[in-house]
């Protein structure tokens, strides 16, 4: 299990304007999957804010199914069956409510997969990942049809965003509502990445190449999630040999 961290430099009027406007520090993840369509969801909140703001996780992984049919913005996904797992596992859901098994797995070493055994009820499934506070929060909203499976290949990216409109984690964000920072953490020397951050001048990273400015009202799927070539033909393999 690694531990990642984020440093924030603020100044005391950025502090304080965050502090009075009831501003939060949301957080996203990136991740690569077979499902054809997706959305990205709140990881994590906080209102701890300071001079020099840590935010920190430990990269650990879950898998989760819910009953719920349909999703769109602001809808919050909430992870009914979840599945602490690591890579190269499979969740194999047996039960109409969800409920499957998580048991390792040589065909996809490198992935998480969800394994839909009923013919006739579709969920909502994904992957989660450990937030700052030792929960686990999903990493996105996908569709998991009857006798399908998905695939997820965890991403170590996050947007970042401070908003005064209040949101809850998990909750489905297509746009982003004000202007965001991309932070690419792979190869970041001790898994760390400083970044600053000014209430009216935004993110800034000294334009290093591992970071990103999301304009506020920009498309959070094309950012956030990944849609791979490689997966999806893993998971076509798969209802080949099913069928």
């Amino acid at each position: 299990m690694e531990l990642f961290t984020l440093e924030i430099e603020m100044d005391e009027d950025t502090v304080t304007a965050l502090t009075d406007g009831n501003f939060a520090l949301y957080g996203l993840r990136a991740v690569a999957t077979s499902a054809p369509s997706g959305e990205p969801t709140i990881w994590f909140n906080t209102t701890d804010f300071g001079l020099n703001m840590s935010v920190s996780w430990v990269e650990q992984y879950s898998m989760y199914t819910s009953k719920l049919k349909s999703f769109g913005q602001n809808t919050i996904i909430r992870a009914t069956n979840n599945y602490p797992a690591s890579l190269g596992e499979v969740l194999t859901v047996t039960n109409r409510s969800g409920v499957g098994d998580v048991a390792a797995s040589d065909e996809y070493p490198a992935y998480l997969a969800i394994d839909n055994q009923q013919t006739s009820e579709p969920f909502i499934a994904g992957i989660c990942t450990l937030d700052p506070s030792g929960d686990y929060q999903p990493s996105g909203a996908f569709k998991l049809y009857g006798h399908n499976l998905d695939l997820f290949q965890p991403i170590t990216k996050a947007a970042f965003f401070f908003a005064s409109a209040p949101h809850n984690n998990g909750t489905v964000i297509q746009h982003a509502v004000t202007q965001g920072f991309l932070v690419d953490f792979t190869g970041s020397p001790g898994n760390a990445r400083s970044v600053g951050y000014n209430i009216n001048n935004g993110w800034n990273n000294g334009g290093k190449t591992w970071g990103k400015a999301i304009a506020a009202g920009d498309a959070l799927d094309s950012v956030l999630i990944v849609h791979s070539d490689e997966l999806a033909a893993l998971a076509a393999q798969r209802r080949v040999v099913m069928s």
